[in-house]
């Protein structure tokens, strides 16, 4: 299935639309729902590190920049890291998954992300994200959905309505601005008939500073795939073995030494002149410095090609038992 959505901008795609203003009763919201950087246009360059490369690039990132982690603000903020979780959507023939190995110039997927600060969840919301590569720049666009919302869409395949509880939940969102992310992510949605694919989590520690912000990603996992689900994996390998092929260069990339002895590093800015990390070098120089090179890199492409191999080899071994 070939993209027929493309992300230009995407608080500005959507036209505006003809909505009431709806009164908000009785929800109770935490502050920390949702920040100001809800929304993101930068450049994100990825890195594989190994313990060693790891340990030394953490004593200095932590001594020049700051940790960075759900309410900066609380003055009892002594978190040092975040267990996040990732459940992707994706179609049936898995366009997302294929456009990332085919190296498509641009390309998209839809996650819900849940945080939990020291491995405590502190809500029942969730961030549905809708995320863009054009060739070099990502673009971020992100609003909360609550357990119940989150629940209706993974298992019944149910789109969140636009209400007023939605609107409650975002807050911090002018209800334009909401809406016209709302709108861009269910018409993608309704566009590829999404589904839910695979759940990727791992442990971040994240740190900012002049406009520059680094993330260390460990002990990454993915669970393991519904019997009914391994069936669909299956029938992807079958039918696109070419796609499987360049994709095993992927699995060498990361888990050759065991994912508790890697760490995935991302490196982000916005690379323009009026932003205060073009002036910063110490982050390049040190990368350079220790001679790792910028990867191509997905967490989700990954654990993809992973249980789509093993669901297959799975079910040979069933029908070679059989036979």
């Amino acid at each position: 299935m070939q993209m027929q959505i493309q992300i230009q901008n995407l608080e500005k795609t959507i036209t505006d639309h003809d909505y009431s203003s709806a009164a908000i009763k009785g929800t109770i919201i935490n502050d920390t729902t949702i920040n100001d950087e809800s929304f993101f246009v930068r450049y994100e360059d990825k890195y594989i590190l190994n313990l060693s490369q790891y340990y030394r690039i953490l004593d200095l990132v932590e001594r020049k920049m700051t940790p960075a982690y759900g309410d900066r603000l609380r003055e009892d903020n002594n978190i040092s890291f975040t267990l996040i979780e990732s459940t992707y959507l994706d179609s049936n023939d898995f366009c997302f998954y294929k456009n990332h190995i085919l190296s498509k110039p641009i390309r998209q997927k839809i996650r819900i992300r849940s945080y939990a600060p020291m491995n405590i969840k502190e809500d029942n919301n969730y961030l549905l994200e809708l995320k863009q590569k054009e060739f070099q720049q990502t673009q971020k666009s992100r609003f909360v959905i609550n357990q119940l919302m989150y629940d209706d869409l993974i298992n019944k395949g149910k789109w969140p309505a636009w209400s007023e509880e939605l609107i409650a939940l975002n807050l911090k969102l002018k209800e334009k601005k909401l809406y016209k992310r709302y709108q861009l992510a269910h018409q993608l949605f309704e566009e590829l008939h999404l589904i839910k694919s695979i759940k990727v989590g791992y442990v971040r520690q994240a740190f900012e500073a002049d406009g520059i912000r680094i993330t260390f990603d460990r002990n990454v996992y993915s669970p393991p795939l519904e019997e009914k689900e391994k069936l669909s994996f299956c029938e992807f390998e079958k039918m696109n073995p070419d796609i499987l092929n360049l994709a095993g260069d992927l699995l060498k990339k990361y888990g050759q030494q065991g994912g508790d002895e890697e760490v995935i590093m991302e490196l982000k800015y916005k690379n323009n002149n009026d932003d205060d990390s073009m002036n910063v070098r110490w982050p390049f120089e040190l990368l350079g410095q220790e001679k790792l090179q910028k990867t191509s890199f997905s967490k989700y492409c990954y654990f993809m090609t992973k249980h789509i191999l093993s669901s297959s080899n799975q079910m040979n071994s069933i029908k070679g038992m059989i036979q």
